[in-house]
């Protein structure tokens, strides 16, 4: 090989490097965000496991994934700088698209993890049909990988359904861990059904240790959510649907515990009105704000704010909240993503204009 070819082969080597690292930022920068500390805490708080963040310093806003009717149409996002005033993404059209004969996109919970990746989990499967949780993965909100189930119930004897999903990342011990309710008859089927909160764990959503009972308190319960009362303390809260009695008697309460395992002790009354289910959660004004739906005619989402996990005040006339979702959860996104979903809108499902 002459001097000139080595020289030749050496500049190609530099421009495909350059080009490849040109277009790392691009690739990340969506997922990806500065590690530096914020008002809440240092990266890497309870705070920020709790609700899958990756904050900016300033800027940002918060997301909320749900679904409509019994998710047969997609998961409908929505977008607020300051969580009490909310828009729809995309003139209220679903966003993420099921990928799958029969499949549904109920309950879905979304994630950040600490690799950046966000994540998302789902009810999939009608009454009556296998259950099973979706999940899947995305560097930009948009595109999605390929749906996969998750077939967490093979532990729990006579297992009925699964629905409600959560996760969580666990700082300390580098895994994931997944919440969702399940209705049980352990007896068969024509034993009593009980419905309690289960959980598994894993490091890569491939691999999962056999699920396990995770809340119980000798009562039906369901909608199980996880929070935190600020990013410097061991103290959480598990928010939960009471489905004791009657329908109206349904409502929202809370129970304490110092890890994210549990164990949980309840206490206090209800946080919330009758009828209510799928409570969710996010941090502003210094205390923690909780959205319900509130379930019966005419539905709608409600709030209540506490600053102390014990105290609480409804604060519904406070928000403005997109009509006909159900059943959604929270992330924080950054800048870029809130300006990006704030201007996406789809034409023929295939075509994107501002």
């Amino acid at each position: 090989m002459t001097d000139v070819q080595v020289c030749r082969r050496f500049c190609r080597v530099l421009i495909v490097a350059g080009f490849a690292l040109a277009a790392l930022p691009v690739q990340f920068s969506l997922a990806q965000t500065p590690s530096q500390p914020d008002k809440k805490g240092s990266v890497g708080s309870v705070l920020d496991s709790i609700f899958g963040l990756k904050r900016e310093t300033n800027g940002g806003g918060w997301l909320f994934a749900a679904s409509k009717g019994d998710g047969e149409g997609g998961v409908y996002l929505a977008i607020s700088k300051d969580g009490y005033n909310w828009t729809f993404v995309n003139d209220g059209r679903p966003v993420i698209k099921e990928t799958a004969k029969g499949e549904l996109m109920r309950d879905p919970f979304m994630q950040r993890g600490p690799d950046g990746v966000m994540r998302l989990i789902w009810t999939w499967s009608k009454e009556g049909a296998p259950p099973a949780i979706g999940y899947s993965t995305s560097f930009d909100l948009l595109h999605w990988a390929e749906h996969r189930k998750l077939l967490l119930t093979a532990a729990i004897p006579g297992a009925l359904t699964t629905t409600a999903p959560a996760m969580y990342y666990d700082l300390a011990k580098k895994q994931w861990i997944i919440l969702w309710t399940s209705v049980a008859a352990p007896g068969g089927k024509d034993s009593a059904p009980a419905e309690r909160i289960y959980s598994a764990t894993t490091t890569d959503f491939k691999q999962f240790a056999p699920a396990k009972v995770y809340f119980d308190p000798g009562y039906n319960v369901a909608d199980a959510t996880v929070v935190s009362a600020s990013a410097t303390t061991q103290q959480y809260g598990l928010l939960f649907q009471d489905e004791r009695t009657k329908p109206l008697e349904e409502r929202i309460h809370m129970a304490g515990g110092k890890a994210l395992e549990g164990p949980w002790q309840v206490s206090g009354g209800p946080i919330s009105e009758g009828w209510a289910e799928a409570p969710a959660a996010i941090p502003v004004d210094d205390g923690l704000l909780v959205y319900y739906h509130h379930f019966h005619d005419p539905q709608a989402y409600s709030a209540s704010f506490t600053k102390d996990m014990e105290h609480w005040t409804d604060v519904t006339l406070k928000t403005t909240f997109p009509g006909g979702m159900r059943h959604g959860s929270f992330v924080h996104i950054t800048e870029d993503e809130y300006n990006m979903l704030k201007d996406y809108y789809v034409h023929n499902d295939t075509q994107l204009e501002k």
